[in-house]
């Protein structure tokens, strides 16, 4: 299980090539995408207009974790 920050999905979209590779292994291998909230939060206060669409599309395929109190 991966958990993604928000700086390798912004290189990501930004097409560097090790995220655009990680990605595609993720892609390959059926990997979920795992965010925590707090990246799903910093991703959605971009001003960019023309990565709003994508940034929507890959929350919607991601599990989102929240935060909790609670002791794993």
């Amino acid at each position: 299980m991966y958990f993604l920050d928000t700086n390798s999905i912004i290189y990501y979209f930004k097409g560097a090539k090790k995220m655009v590779d990680f990605f595609d292994l993720l892609e390959g291998c059926n990997e979920e995408i795992n965010l925590s909230v707090i990246a799903k939060i910093e991703l959605l206060s971009f001003e960019k207009k023309n990565e709003i669409n994508k940034i929507k599309k890959l929350l919607d395929n991601s599990n989102i974790f929240f935060l909790n109190d609670e002791k794993v």
